[in-house]
């Protein structure tokens, strides 16, 4: 029995991406690029992970409900299914204010959520109380999954970052 997914992430997807269990792609917010249901599709690993971004929820006009509709809709588009994770990448900024509203909004639309962040961040957007799940930045270059994650992105390239999760955790599955 597998205990340990690992996935790659990527700001595009790529044209020659490792081989993994699963792949993370950009739904929204500040990312550069957002991805198509054409751009998940042409990746082949099983499992799939939608990342929203949003590296400064302080600055001025930004509203956590509006970003975390703004992500149900494009989960719509893409085609995942309820009750699969969406993380939000809130990057270095603490806003547990912020992290809560936009759980809130996901959980109310069936989906479910994972706070990403540095290591060193993580834990003081503190979504513990929310359901969630945690994934941390950790680049040690070695796999693993680090105190209290339920993930890890462990290394990076110019292409791609590698992470590993534990299995089990609901991801949208493109085989269930």
């Amino acid at each position: 029995m597998t205990t340990e997914l690992i996935f790659y992430d990527a700001s595009v997807p790529p044209k020659n991406p490792p081989k993994a269990d699963g792949v993370a792609g950009y739904i929204g917010g500040d990312t550069p690029h957002v991805w198509t249901r054409a751009e998940w599709d042409s990746q082949p690993p099983r499992y799939r992970l939608p990342i929203f971004t949003r590296s400064d929820p302080a600055a001025a006009g930004i509203s956590a409900t509006a970003d975390a509709e703004a992500a149900i809709r494009q989960l719509g588009a893409i085609g995942a299914p309820k009750g699969s994770i969406v993380a939000l990448d809130s990057e270095t900024s603490i806003d547990p204010a912020y992290v809560k509203a936009f759980y809130n909004t996901i959980a109310a639309a069936g989906y479910t959520f994972m706070d990403y962040a540095s290591q060193d961040n993580l834990f003081a957007n503190d979504p513990s109380g929310t359901g969630g799940y945690y994934w941390g930045a950790d680049w040690t270059g070695r796999q693993h999954i680090a105190p209290g994650d339920s993930g890890t992105q462990y290394a990076s390239d110019a292409e791609w970052d590698l992470d590993v999760f534990r299995a089990g955790l609901p991801f949208w599955d493109t085989h269930p």
